[in-house]
């Protein structure tokens, strides 16, 4: 049995599919870019509808390729945070807000959390414009008809392709709205929010597995008997890229609001690219200027070298002999 995995991200959407021991298949790769809108009012949104196209056409290059005969489970790691709203035919009453978006605001009067601690402790999060707790309302507002529910944006894609589409809690937790004991909807994030919990996705049991509408397993075939597993945030899946898999491994992770970047940076200030400390120009490599990574890592360690895995980002290293 073959593995498809999705990613699906900010800056694209990706198809993968691996075999059994999760080894990629030669050249069963399909990726579209999809498109960011970036405001100077701190908008950072995506195109549902766009999106949900960019996954098909992803799918339509692998199936014709005949990379998905053998695929009998489908996969997807997902960007935390988006939400959309919804009306009652479940199509998008605009564009989805993506995390990079610092628009949302907390309603006028409304104090917060009682305890914002004890809120933090049941929630994992804040109240704060990236969680939907600030999010739902200040969406709400500016609605020019009803809003009939939320959804993130994976929720919104999965649910034109399969039966059902139920958000994982892995990605509610990244809602603000999750009470990450019982792994049920929060009551007082949901009061903030002011949302009823039928206007917020339900959430998927354990071992949740989903299947392709009828309409979708005629445009795909092979995947017709495929199961699909909840998705996870995509967090979650760099933990276990990292091999953080069980309770005696940590993660740290070094990022910026893409990727961490080495030798050379774009000034989004200044609109000047290149390093910020000697000014050397864009794809050069400062002398002797470290890595985020290596810079940080190099005032707690008594060494710090690049991994390999941070330097094929460089366009330095010579990915056969890794020198």
């Amino acid at each position: 049995m073959d593995i498809l995995a999705l990613d699906l991200g900010t800056s694209s959407v990706r198809g993968l599919v691996l075999d059994a021991d999760a080894t990629p298949l030669p050249g069963a790769l399909a990726r579209r870019k999809v498109s960011l809108a970036i405001g100077h009012d701190g908008a950072g949104t995506l195109d549902g509808p766009a999106y949900l196209a960019c996954l098909a056409e992803c799918l339509d290059e692998l199936a014709a390729a005949g990379h998905l005969r053998d695929v009998g489970l489908v996969t997807a790691s997902a960007q935390w945070h988006s939400v959309v709203p919804l009306d009652d035919r479940g199509e998008p009453l605009g564009p989805v807000l993506t995390w990079l978006d610092t628009r949302a605001r907390p309603p006028a009067g409304v104090p917060g959390p009682a305890d914002p601690d004890a809120f933090h402790q049941r929630t994992g999060a804040w109240w704060h414009r990236g969680y939907w707790s600030v999010r739902l309302p200040w969406l709400r507002e500016r609605a020019s008809v009803p809003v009939s529910r939320f959804a993130g944006l994976v929720e919104y894609v999965l649910g034109a392709l399969l039966d059902q589409a139920p958000m994982s809690t892995s990605l509610a937790s990244g809602t603000g709205l999750l009470d990450l004991r019982s792994l049920n909807w929060d009551a007082e994030a949901c009061e903030l929010a002011a949302v009823s919990p039928g206007e917020l996705p339900p959430l998927a049991p354990i071992g949740w597995r989903g299947r392709l509408r009828p309409e979708a397993a005629r445009r795909w075939p092979p995947l017709a008997e495929a199961q699909w597993a909840a998705p996870v945030g995509d967090g979650a899946a760099s933990n276990v890229g990292s091999g953080c898999v069980d309770p005696t491994r940590a993660v740290v992770g070094v990022q910026d609001a893409f990727h961490q970047r080495t030798g050379a940076w774009w000034h989004r200030g200044t609109g000047r690219s290149g390093c910020p400390g000697c000014g050397s120009a864009p794809r050069s490599r400062c002398p002797g200027s470290p890595g985020l990574v290596e810079y940080v890592l190099g005032a707690l360690l008594d060494q710090a070298p690049m991994s390999t895995s941070l330097a094929s980002g460089t366009g330095l290293l010579d990915l056969r002999s890794l020198n």
